[in-house]
């Protein structure tokens, strides 16, 4: 092989071993420690889904890290494995801080039922109401149901008003064969304020809030998932310890394990928190 600058990295030995993807902010365990609760309820919303029912709209609400993005996707991995060619459910997640206008969300949406590459929404130049029929026709050609989860909603009502959550609550009235459910997700416990009457009493047909989890609930959550054992090469690495504070009022988990340091180093409060196998 020819060398390169990449050549000392590709001999060294990484000091990580094993899939690096559960290690990513994207990654979804197989297990979600201390949201069972949430869970459940949501599993018993949605089940209507895989009996051939539209189930309820929800709201789910937490501040940033509470985990409902990873919750409502594990549910989603769920959705995905329980559903058969019997039970025909498909879920949708959409990230509405990436895709925030009312067109993009309606485009979105029906190109996932669309094969036909050359038929597909384009990314502009259509009204809105033409995305709109597009998009009710081609989900009713089957009958299923449809579950989409809008993430960072309040993100797309800041922006682009709430017109499009008015047509996709209300679509199942223009459905005959397809069902469709609406999840909405926000951290802005405030943002219904600002919604049409109409729609925020289609949203919220049922409501959830997702608490912030305790210290030793975060310890629970490191310790389940991905073993350092497993994931390390270097017996050092795990006695890292972590070099920024946690304190009781922040338990955000996202990205706390890997702000690392080799040596023992102290918060401003002098407080060290260790993150070995044994003890947190």
């Amino acid at each position: 092989m020819q060398d390169t600058i990449f050549q000392q990295y590709i001999r060294s030995k990484s000091v990580f071993k094993g899939d690096r993807d559960v290690l990513r902010p994207s990654y979804i365990p197989d297990v979600l420690p201390h949201r069972e609760e949430q869970i459940k309820q949501l599993a018993s919303i949605l089940v209507t889904a895989l009996e051939g029912q539209r189930p309820s709209n929800v709201l789910l609400f937490g501040k940033t890290g509470t985990g409902k993005t990873a919750t409502i996707k594990f549910i989603g991995k769920e959705i995905e494995r329980a559903s058969t060619e019997l039970r025909n459910v498909h879920f949708v997640y959409m990230n509405c801080e990436v895709v925030d206008t009312q067109y993009g969300v309606l485009q979105n949406i029906g190109n996932i039922f669309i094969e036909d590459f050359e038929a597909r929404i384009p990314f502009t130049g259509w009204s809105t109401e033409r995305v709109y029929n597009i998009l009710r026709e081609k989900i009713d050609e089957e009958r299923r149901v449809i579950v989409i989860a809008l993430d960072e909603i309040d993100k797309l009502v800041s922006k682009s008003g709430d017109d499009v959550l008015y047509h996709l609550c209300r679509i199942n009235e223009d459905l005959k064969n397809a069902k469709v459910s609406v999840i909405g997700i926000s951290n802005d416990l405030k943002f219904t304020e600002f919604l049409d009457p109409r729609v925020k009493s289609s949203l919220s047909e049922e409501k959830m809030v997702f608490l912030r989890t305790t210290l030793s609930s975060c310890a629970t959550s490191f310790r389940s998932g991905p073993s350092w054992r497993s994931m390390t090469a270097s017996s050092s690495l795990r006695s890292y310890r972590c070099a920024r504070p946690w304190p009781p009022r922040s338990t955000e988990t996202r990205g706390a394990p890997w702000t690392c340091s080799g040596s023992r180093r102290r918060s401003p409060r002098g407080i060290t928190w260790p993150l070995s196998r044994t003890r947190m």
